[in-house]
């Protein structure tokens, strides 16, 4: 490697930048696996790079007094763009015929000006996974437990949750000015939300030489008014191939000087935003429940939806390779033992059924109550509070004497009554064929898709 010191020329950093590179590439110094991001389009020449990285744009200075600054933060930025460039020759090989090593000098070149430029493309592994998804389906169906599950190894400090309500506003998802107690003194200064939080840090991470995925996880987006929330942010939703986003936007000052704080620079690097694409947006999202705001096709087609079935979730293996019910508990009603998963099963073949007519979307997931750790007279209380309230309040509510059918006329609109007679009668509250014509057949449906039973679904 090539040694600089406070007396050397221009002519000196002219020639030691391309040597490096050069010395860089055939000594193959440190490799990490990342997404490939090389664009053939973005090929300038060497000479015109060194000329740009010596006039002292983008925060650099290569005036003669400076030369030692420009060591000491140069090497470190163009190795670590360089050791990215090494773990690609292959990539570069198959998909760049004849890319010659000069080439792979101007592209490494050119990544290091652009994350000076605040234009970053941090590289991450999982680039095959979407930025932009939401996961929804039925209440119960697990959107929040398999989004937990992706998260079980990554640490804490690479996502962040929030939770969506019908107030929620732009102000506190991306940020805003607000009072801060200082020593027992009110100031005001700006407060990053969630959004603004996730995206410095990926941000970060991207710079460094070995950036991380970094998540935000967006619980009931569509309890807000989802589009109004994202306000210009929304623009950043379209992702190139690269998974970063396709269009920039203009920022506030308030968020350029929040940015000079946590990067340095000067207010006017920090004109133009982006999502990075080792940032990722994940959210959940139940179209059935009550309240919920209706999401223009503007803002939807910038996600990647996913749909949990009913039953998606229903069983799990075991260590041992045992299929198992993900939610299991038994409970006596009226003398007869009741089995949760198996209920809640036939609740929904009645719901589904040509009298009633009830959506999917309305329908009950396993995960619908939680009955791990409840006992069997709790449960009951547990039964009646969500789930007799929600077949009564909102899956029924216009067909509660088709559904409750073994319900008394008089009660049939009293919620009160609806579970005093359930807690007496069992299943016969929902008619007297019920347990026959519903609860039986998904008994025995429930033990072939667990294999206990042989037969056909």
């Amino acid at each position: 490697m090539i040694v600089m010191s406070d007396s050397t020329t221009e002519t000196e950093v002219k020639e030691y930048i391309p040597k490096m590179f050069a010395e860089a590439i055939k000594s193959n110094e440190i490799s990490r696996k990342n997404s490939g991001i090389f664009k053939g389009k973005y090929v300038w020449t060497t000479e015109e790079l060194i000329e740009i990285f010596l006039e002292g744009k983008y925060g650099f200075h290569a005036k003669g007094e400076d030369l030692k600054k420009i060591k000491n933060r140069g090497d470190e930025k163009i190795s670590q763009v360089v050791r990215n460039l090494v773990s690609h020759q292959k990539n570069l090989e198959q998909n760049y015929s004849g890319f010659k090593l000069t080439k792979r000098v101007e592209q490494a070149t050119f990544e290091f000006v652009e994350s000076v430029k605040f234009k970053w493309r941090p590289l991450v592994e999982n680039g095959n996974l979407s930025r932009n998804t939401i996961i929804f389906g039925a209440p119960g169906t697990g959107k929040s437990y398999k989004i937990a599950k992706k998260l079980e190894e990554i640490d804490k400090n690479r996502y962040e949750r929030v939770t969506f309500y019908r107030d929620y506003t732009y102000s506190q998802f991306v940020g805003t000015y607000k009072p801060i107690a200082d020593d027992g003194e009110i100031t005001y200064g700006f407060v990053p939300g969630p959004f603004l939080r996730i995206l410095v840090k990926a941000l970060k991470s991207g710079m460094s030489s070995n950036p991380e995925s970094y998540y935000l996880i967006i619980e009931e987006i569509n309890r807000a008014d989802a589009a109004s929330v994202f306000g210009d942010v929304f623009q950043l939703l379209d992702r190139n191939e690269y998974g970063e986003s396709e269009y920039h936007i203009n920022i506030s000052n308030d968020v350029k000087k929040y940015l000079m704080m946590e990067f340095g620079g000067k207010l006017e690097d920090y004109s133009e935003l982006k999502i990075p694409n080792n940032m990722f947006i994940w959210a959940t999202m139940n179209s059935a429940d009550q309240g919920v705001f209706p999401m223009d096709t503007a803002f939807k087609r910038r996600w990647n939806f996913e749909y949990l079935g009913v039953d998606d979730n229903e069983f799990f293996i075991d260590e041992k390779g045992k299929k198992l019910e993900s939610q299991s508990c038994t409970f006596v009603v009226n003398g007869e033992a009741i089995e949760w998963n198996v209920f809640r099963r036939a609740l929904n073949a009645k719901l589904s059924s040509e009298n009633i007519g009830v959506n999917e979307d309305k329908l009950l997931g396993p995960f619908f109550i939680k009955v791990s750790g409840l006992d069997k007279v709790d449960i009951i209380d547990v039964i009646c509070d969500k789930v007799i309230m929600y077949l009564f309040d909102d899956a029924v509510k216009t067909r509660r004497k088709l559904f409750f059918s073994g319900c008394s006329e008089e009660n049939i609109n009293r919620y009160s009554m609806v579970c005093s007679e359930f807690k007496k009668k069992g299943l016969d509250v929902f008619g007297k064929e019920f347990k026959k014509e519903y609860y039986d057949i998904q008994k025995r449906k429930r033990d072939m898709a667990m294999g206990t039973v042989e037969g056909e679904l």
